[in-house]
């Protein structure tokens, strides 16, 4: 039974990927019964599938690794700046005049010549257009190769023939593994073990020259930044710090390699024998996948070549010759030969990269036009001894293949950060044009021209202007020269000279100013105008415009130069103008000295008098504010006292602005503000300073308003103006919780009533249709009247008396006893609910008519929602209007009357009936005994006769004794005679 082996993670050389890396992982997972050496891919993440001959995954990708990135990038206007490493914590970037960083590329970086690292120090950054040169991004890894660096030898200086033997003992590794039995496991497991180790050894070969690898990025990045070491001359020639670390990479890497190689070799001779078993015992299964791996090989070569249009290194013919003429024009414009010089590496490292691609190409095509006649060979027998020879053979030219074809890719890469290197270069070179680095700094930018950078001297003359108004306590330009003038002839031509002068002064001002205002680009206008001129894509249009670029900053570095002598001219004469007018202050104020001191004070106590009239102004209006604010703030206490409902809220939100209100009046003065007024307002209305000339006078009027002055000197205005927009806002609040508060009970109050309200109609409703129902009762009493007066007619007219059912009277006045029991039940239910009604609109009324006389009370503070309350209030009015409910009462009652006297006649009704059905009665108990003792005397009659008829046969019978014939006859003849009696007494 056959073991198998899953090799989860393939064996994946990525000697030649964008990111330039070697590596590989082997790992074995076992299946709990059976074991299989998977496929060992080889190139796994170039689809190099040996089971699979279709290149869908060989995907060509040239954004994923693309090494211009420009989101990645800190833009220049995005810098802030700062002197002192301690303030990191500000998010700033502190920027150090070396390259220190060693992996990333995204930030800014300085460079300086190894002297100047001695002396390096953090510096504040200048606000400049320039800024920093921003590299691209540019991947260390791709370096990991030295076949595609600059400088290197592509005959005698590459890896390719160690990663081509590496790949080859993968690939036979990996059929080996395809295609295993059991006796091919050690094999197999000794070959990986022996890979791996070599993976570990590359790594460890790539760490040991990582340093020299940075230097030699270092040194290369730095000859592609137009701004690094812009002064310096170079003795020795541009490229020595550059072609030191290039050799020494190599010396580096290449013997590491070298000896890597023989441990390659082993790993491929551990299997020599297991293949030369295999191709003797298996032959048919090696002849097998031997073909099937030459076409799966032709076929991986033919997707790769599809690929080649799309790397434009290839096929570049103009980049090369749009940077000798970049140089060519920066010579001519006699540019620093820093920027041609770095230019011109610029240059040779892009040749090199065209030069390189297309030997990579033609080993390519030579790998598949070899491909063609090894597929050919492949289909044919050969001897099993041959086998292992043509499967390496495959397997060496497929490996050529695919590393000059990544070879390839890692320099489309490079090429292209190389252009974007350049682009940026030429932007930067138009910056240049009006900016250069700091000799001393090359963090630091100054103007390429010595512009005029001295302030207009406004201030020297707003100086002037303040001087002139303590001295004459006028302002310069309203003078009234014949007022003043006049009264001392030295003392006129020199206040004549003053103006004059100052008229001067100005007029320079006037003119500095409209130069500074001309109609000339400025540095922004101009920069964005060579960005335009710059900002091509053709590379003719670029030179063009890099020329133009020279033209416009020419022309306008010389009008700029012509606005800065004129500015210089005119500086000095101001200057000039400004010493005069102080000299001729000084004079002036030798000779009026006395005089001015004394305008001086009274300028100065009018100034204070001023100054409290103004305070005062926020004193009054602290005043009237604070009147405002105890209005509201009684008024909300109020408005809570009376409210029904929770409004806690409310008055803590004032209690707290209250507080905040007292807190900013206290900040204005903590005394009592009305006495602070009255006492203000009586200093400024006793001004008598015009008319005052005595020196004495004045101190005394001096001493009297500093008395007063003092009591608001610390009252500042932007202070007080501050507090009193606080007390203002706050006041509003307190409006704003008044209007809220009042929102809130009379929302709550609206709903209330409104509920109320429609309770007490629904009440109404129910009165009235109580009442209507209640004045139908009297109709249905008078139906069991009408039926017991029906009886008691019967009985009262004699008719059909047999017939009268006395019962159904009795029954009728039974109901409407019941009856009336309900109607007595309904009487009380509609007295209950007059009743109800009532005292719910004395409820309603209680609440309306408190809010009602508040708001009477203040009628200021009437807001929308008391006009929706008002509204309320009318309806409210309307429904409950005493005339209705009178109306409702009055009706009741009359219902109520009529059903008394209803009730009333059926009593007298059915007691009448019983009346007559008693006489009735009695009159028939007479009849039927007058028809009863007529009766009885017939019997009687007739019961003499039959007695009289016995005693005159017993008489008359000769059969008996006549002894008891007559006993007989006398006892019969007793008998007749006592019934006769008994008849008699019963008749009666």
């Amino acid at each position: 039974m056959k073991k198998f082996i899953y090799i989860t993670t393939t064996y994946i050389v990525l000697f030649a990927s964008l990111e330039g890396t070697y590596g590989r992982r082997i790992e074995t997972e076992k299946k709990n019964h059976d074991t299989q050496l998977n496929n060992f891919y080889l190139y796994h993440n170039l689809g190099g599938n040996l089971n699979d001959s279709n290149p869908s995954n060989e995907k060509h990708d040239n954004n994923k690794n693309d090494v211009i990135s420009d989101n990645k990038f800190i833009q220049p206007h995005s810098i802030t700046y700062f002197g002192n490493q301690k303030d990191t914590a500000n998010n700033e970037i502190t920027l150090y005049n070396d390259y220190t960083n060693q992996n990333d590329f995204d930030t800014f970086k300085s460079f300086n010549n190894d002297n100047e690292k001695e002396n390096r120090r953090e510096t504040i950054v200048k606000s400049s257009f320039i800024q920093k040169f921003i590299h691209p991004s540019f991947d260390h890894s791709l370096y990991n190769k030295i076949d595609i660096i600059y400088g290197t030898s592509y005959a005698n200086e590459n890896l390719e023939f160690f990663y081509v033997n590496l790949v080859v003992a993968c690939e036979l590794q990996n059929l080996l593994s395809m295609n295993t039995y059991a006796r091919s496991k050690p094999v197999i497991e000794s070959t990986r073990a022996k890979l791996r180790q070599v993976d570990g050894n590359i790594a460890k070969t790539i760490k040991e020259c990582e340093n020299i690898k940075k230097q030699l990025i270092n040194a290369m990045l730095n000859f592609q930044n137009p701004l690094f070491e812009f002064y310096k001359k170079r003795i020795h020639g541009y490229y020595n710090p550059y072609a030191g670390p290039q050799i020494e990479y190599v010396k580096c890497m290449l013997p590491r390699y070298t000896n890597l190689k023989r441990q390659v070799d082993d790993a491929i001779a551990i299997m020599k024998p297991e293949y030369d078993y295999l191709t003797y015992y298996r032959y048919k299964t090696v002849d097998y996948f031997y073909k099937k791996y030459a076409i799966s090989t032709k076929q991986h070569i033919i997707t790769h070549l599809n690929n080649l249009k799309n790397y434009t290194v290839i096929n570049d013919n103009e980049t090369v010759p749009h940077i000798k003429s970049l140089i060519e024009i920066l010579k001519s414009e006699g540019e620093h030969e820093s920027l041609a010089a770095k230019l011109f590496f610029l240059e040779k490292q892009i040749e090199d990269a065209i030069n390189k691609s297309r030997i990579y190409v033609e080993k390519c095509k030579l790998s598949d036009s070899l491909m063609n006649d090894y597929l050919k060979d492949s289909q044919i027998s050969h001897y099993y001894y041959e086998l292992l020879d043509k499967i390496t053979l495959i397997a060496n030219r497929r490996s050529i293949f695919m590393y000059n074809f990544n070879n390839l890719k890692s320099l489309e890469t490079v090429y292209k950060y190389q252009k974007e290197v350049l682009n940026r270069f030429v932007k930067t070179l138009g910056s240049l044009l009006i900016e250069k680095p700091d000799p001393n700094n090359d963090q630091i930018f100054k103007d390429d021209f010595d512009e005029f950078d001295k302030p207009i001297p406004k201030s020297n003359f707003t100086e002037l202007e303040t001087k002139f108004f303590e001295i004459f306590k006028q302002k310069w330009d309203s003078y009234d020269n014949e007022k003043t003038l006049g009264k001392n002839g030295n003392q006129d031509n020199n206040v004549s000279l003053i103006l004059q002068h100052m008229t001067k002064f100005k007029d320079l001002i006037d003119t500095m100013e409209s130069y500074k205002t001309k109609d000339v680009l400025s540095k922004e206008e101009v920069l964005s105008r060579i960005d335009t001129h710059l900002n091509k894509k053709n590379y003719k249009e670029i030179e063009n415009g890099l020329k133009e670029s020279y033209k416009l900053t020419k022309e306008w570095k010389k009008l700029k130069h012509e606005i800065k002598t004129k500015l210089e001219e005119d500086n000095a004469k101001a200057l000039q103008l400004e010493t005069e007018i102080k000299d001729l202050f000084k004079t002036y104020l030798e000779i009026n000295g006395e005089a001015i001191r004394l305008n001086t004070l009274k300028f100065e106590l009018k100034e204070k008098i001023q100054n409290i009239s103004d305070k005062n102004e926020y004193v009054k209006k602290a005043i009237d504010l604070k009147k405002v604010v105890e209005n509201n703030n009684a008024y909300i206490d109020e408005l809570a006292k009376i409210s029904p409902y929770h409004v806690t809220e409310y008055v803590n939100k004032k209690d707290k602005i209250y507080s905040t209100i007292n807190s900013e009046l206290s900040k204005i003065y903590q005394g009592d503000l009305d006495a602070l007024y009255n006492q203000l307002s009586s200093v400024v209305k006793e001004n008598a300073i015009d008319n005052t000339e005595d020196k004495t006078e004045l101190e005394n009027l001096k001493s009297k308003i500093h008395e007063e002055y003092n009591k608001i000197q610390t009252m500042e205005t932007e202070a007080v103006k501050l507090n009193l927009s606080t007390i203002e806002s706050k006041k509003n609040e307190l409006s704003t919780i008044i209007a809220e508060m009042k929102k809130h009970i009379y929302e709550k109050l609206n709903n209330e009533l409104n509920t109320k309200l429609e309770d007490f109609k629904n009440k109404k409703n129910q009165l009235s249709n109580n009442i209507s129902d209640y004045s139908n009762y009297n109709d249905e009493l008078n139906k069991y009247k009408s039926k017991i007066s029906e009886i008691k007619n019967q009985y009262n007219d004699q008719s059909n008396i047999d017939n009268i059912k006395d019962e159904d009277a009795k029954q009728n006045y039974e109901q409407s006893k019941e009856y009336a029991k309900t109607i007595s039940a309904k009487e009380d239910e509609i007295s209950k609910t007059i009743n109800e009604i009532k005292h719910m609109k004395a409820d309603i009324l209680n609440k309306v008519n408190v809010f009602a006389d508040l708001e009477n009370n203040h009628k200021e503070k009437i807001n929308p929602e008391h006009e929706s309350f008002a509204e309320l209030v009318n309806k409210i009015k309307s429904e409950t209007s005493d005339d209705q409910l009178n109306g409702y009462e009055k009706n009741f009652n009359d219902s109520k009357s009529l059903i008394n006297e209803t009730k009333k006649s059926i009593e007298e009704e059915y007691q009448n009936m019983n009346i007559l059905k008693k006489v009735n009665g009695y009159l028939k108990v007479c009849k039927n005994t007058t028809e009863s003792i007529e009766i009885f005397r017939n019997k009687q009659k007739k019961l003499n006769e039959m007695l009289n008829q016995n005693i005159e046969t017993i008489k008359n019978c000769n059969l008996i004794e006549k002894s008891y014939t007559n006993k007989f006859g006398n006892t019969l003849t007793d008998k007749k005679t006592e019934l006769e009696k008994t008849f008699t007494e019963l008749s009666l």
